[in-house]
């Protein structure tokens, strides 16, 4: 895992893409870039990540053998990021939509007569996009016919896409699913009930029910869809190529599935999630690796929820050494560790709240 360290919030990653493994890249999907600045919003996708700004651009950090990390230069204003298998596709405040990457399927070939955009999504190969009339689109693959979206769905509040598969959350909570069904991925269970959130994996689908409880149904050769017994008061899940992920109310993060990248037999740990991890309030599930926003307790120098003397001390040691080499100390993230820091510790002095 690793994080880049903020005043109000970190982003931080674990899974694949953190050490060398031999003879199979290390992409760095998951090791964030210092020095981030405030950050919005994060997605993973299938080996790279990419985070929002504040000021509306992006940034991006992984595989990029299609060009999927080069952000467009002129891009801004961006509100939200679509991330596919090696592809990303931005929506713009405007209504407009910028993507790059990998283009052989097609996906990122934007019809021309869309109109204006309010939420975009990615599968593996297909883009997926809700209009202003609250309308459903879709282009990329359609070798599955998830691309064939249902007619008269009704009124549709989220939707997602796997590998072959795609689905969408009606407004009174029932899931429409259309495209593959092989693992029956798209067989949504008969006594599911209202659902208040979904997700797609690679060959597998997820359900957060109105009690906060989880249901999965499809692939499930390396446990993806055995959600713990325990789980409970769930807010967001996700999926990845083997494994899925759950956000929880209290902002903890759980795990399962495969803990390794399948077809290299190699550990990448991406359900190893990390002791430390807490105050969470976005998941992103990527193909081997999660990425999340948590929320930071300014002044609290080691993480562990205590703003005390050794936090004075990190300052202290830290006074008016670079800031980027030295992130945790910088609270107030102005590059400049002095005494505006110093003072975010003895104000915030205690327990974290």
């Amino acid at each position: 895992m690793t994080s880049g360290a903020m005043a109000q919030s970190a982003v931080e990653c674990w899974g694949g893409g953190t050490i060398d493994q031999g003879a199979y890249p290390n992409y760095g999907q998951s090791i964030v870039p210092a020095s981030l600045g405030p950050i919005v919003a994060v997605w993973a996708g299938g080996y790279q990540s990419v985070a929002l700004k504040a000021d509306g651009t992006l940034i991006c950090w992984g595989r990029n053998d299609f060009g999927q990390c080069d952000v467009p230069a002129e891009l801004n204003e961006v509100v939200h990021v679509a991330a596919g298998h090696f592809f990303f596709m931005a929506l713009r405040a405007n209504g407009s939509l910028v993507g790059w990457g990998d283009n052989q399927f097609l996906q990122l070939a934007i019809p021309n007569d869309l109109g204006s955009v309010v939420h975009v999504v990615a599968g593996y190969w297909h883009t997926l996009a809700q209009t202003l009339d609250g309308q459903l689109h879709a282009w990329g693959d359609n070798s599955r016919g998830q691309c064939n979206v249902p007619a008269k769905l009704g009124s549709v509040i989220d939707f997602g896409a796997g590998r072959f598969h795609s689905f969408a959350l009606r407004v009174d909570g029932g899931i429409v699913t259309w495209g593959s069904n092989d693992f029956g991925q798209s067989a949504v269970p008969a006594d599911l009930g209202p659902a208040q959130f979904a997700a797609a994996g690679n060959y597998h689908t997820l359900a957060v029910r109105k009690d906060g409880t989880v249901r999965c149904w499809g692939n499930n050769w390396y446990g993806q869809c055995d959600a713990p017994t325990n789980l409970a008061q769930v807010i967001e899940v996700g999926g990845g190529e083997y494994h899925s992920a759950a956000l929880r109310q209290d902002g903890t993060v759980a795990c399962w599935g495969a803990n390794d990248a399948i077809n290299n037999s190699y550990p990448t740990n991406q359900c190893v999630v990390p002791a430390n991890l807490r105050r969470v309030t976005k998941l992103s599930v990527g193909g081997y690796h999660n990425i999340v926003i948590a929320s930071a307790c300014a002044g609290d120098t080691n993480a562990d929820d205590q703003i005390d003397g050794i936090d004075l001390a990190t300052i202290l040691a830290r006074w008016a050494q670079p800031a980027a080499k030295f992130p945790n100390a910088d609270c107030n993230s102005d590059g400049l560790i002095d005494g505006i820091d110093l003072a975010i510790v003895l104000g915030g002095w205690g327990p974290c709240p």
